[in-house]
């Protein structure tokens, strides 16, 4: 009798442990399927607007000096300038008090060199101004009637999430 009883007791065990371990393995490789859904916002133009910071270096002929400009960043994530390139040929000279050769469109000798690998942050929803070192150069051959001038330059800037 008592050789049954351990037998039943040991059939029931080896029994217990059998659904223990399928239900174990079927609850870790249970599977299934169904759908979902994701929507992706359209991402709105951060425009580059007048700026009205004063630049931390000074332009002098022969050199470069920070580029100071305004980016209107109306996402609700923030972006980052990435690359930075002149549009176009024509800087505008505003306020130049030098004397000689009169300082005009076409002899400022000041270009935007094309940058790429740049990393400055706009925030969110800002108008946030934004200072480019080494942003502006200005030529040798600069017009001496250039000094103590401020210059508008057009600008194409790239930005990224």
């Amino acid at each position: 009798m008592k050789h049954r009883l351990l037998i039943l007791v040991l059939g029931a065990l080896a029994a217990s442990i059998g659904l223990a371990a399928g239900s174990a393995f079927s609850y870790w490789t249970a599977s299934g399927s169904g759908g979902g859904s994701a929507g992706v916002g359209t991402p709105q133009a951060v425009t580059v607007v007048a700026a009205t910071g004063t630049p931390s270096s000074q332009l002098i002929p022969g050199g470069s000096a920070d580029l100071v400009l305004q980016l209107d960043n109306p996402n609700s994530y923030p972006v980052r300038i990435v690359g930075l390139s002149q549009r176009g040929s024509t800087v505008t000279p505003v306020g130049a008090t030098g004397s000689g050769t009169a300082c005009t469109d076409t002899t400022t000798g000041v270009t935007v060199p094309t940058q790429t690998g740049i990393s400055i942050t706009v925030q969110a929803g800002s108008a946030q101004t934004v200072h480019v070192p080494t942003g502006v150069s200005m030529s040798t051959s600069s017009a001496s009637g250039c000094q103590g001038a401020t210059f508008q330059v057009p600008v194409n800037v790239v930005v990224q999430r």
